[in-house]
């Protein structure tokens, strides 16, 4: 019995990405096509492969600089806010690895944290800058602390997530119109197949016939005509 091999085509790595690529006897398990984040997620493999501009980031008092190379891992960037004694928060990762959370460990303050060069904080997701998910958690703490600023900024995020929800919906409703527009034309070329079909399937045998007959007479005779023309020409001819 030969092996299950998958290979990849080119220069592609595909198969490698999909954890597809092997040579075994038995059966091949790829890769989660959705996975959590965790504390060795590459930052380069978030976004869905695009990454994130990482760079100089304010939390509390604290600056942090999170451009930390190409091969950091979220593990990294969790690392480098919480040895922070000044930024008043705990990064950590979401109970179900969908996001990434900061916490406040100041019992009056929540924890804010705002991009000062690149767009680090807003692409990884703090206060919910790509998960309306953790927006909420960042509210509620606002709320629980009476934290103004924080509850300004954050109403901020809400506007500009329910903008893109808008975007999002936009696009949506145009696939939609043209997949009604596709549908429509399929639609109309069904009903044409139809009416054709009908005119062959439910045709009138017998008249059909006698169309046929009267078409194959006129035929002839068009062509007796012609030959009879044809002889008397060259007969002028010969003369």
């Amino acid at each position: 019995v030969s092996n299950l091999i998958v290979r990849e085509v080119g220069t592609t790595a595909t198969a490698a990405g999909l954890g597809i690529k092997a040579d075994v006897s038995g059966n091949i398990t790829g890769l989660d096509v959705g996975p959590s984040v965790s504390a060795s997620t590459l930052v380069s493999a978030l976004r869905g492969g695009r990454g994130i501009n990482l760079g100089t980031v304010r939390i509390g008092t604290a600056t942090i600089d999170l451009a930390i190379g190409k091969e950091a891992t979220v593990g990294d960037i969790l690392s480098a806010i919480n040895s922070q004694s000044g930024s008043g928060a705990k990064a950590s990762i979401s109970s179900d690895g969908s996001h990434l959370r900061l916490a406040s460990t100041n019992p009056v303050k929540s924890a804010l944290i705002t991009d000062i060069t690149a767009s680090a904080a807003k692409e990884l997701g703090f206060q919910g800058a790509d998960n309306v998910l953790g927006l909420l958690d960042t509210l509620e703490e606002a709320l629980r602390r009476n934290d103004g600023e924080t509850l300004g900024k954050t109403l901020d995020a809400f506007s500009e997530a329910l903008e893109r929800i808008g975007l999002a919906r936009v696009k949506i409703g145009q696939v939609s119109q043209q997949f009604d527009r596709f549908k429509a034309q399929q639609e109309e070329v069904e009903v044409s197949f139809t009416e054709v079909l009908s005119s062959v399937e439910d045709a009138d045998i017998v008249e059909a016939m006698t169309q046929f007959s009267i078409f194959q007479n006129t035929l002839q005779a068009a062509l007796a005509s012609s030959a009879q023309i044809l002889q008397v020409q060259l007969l002028d001819f010969l003369r």
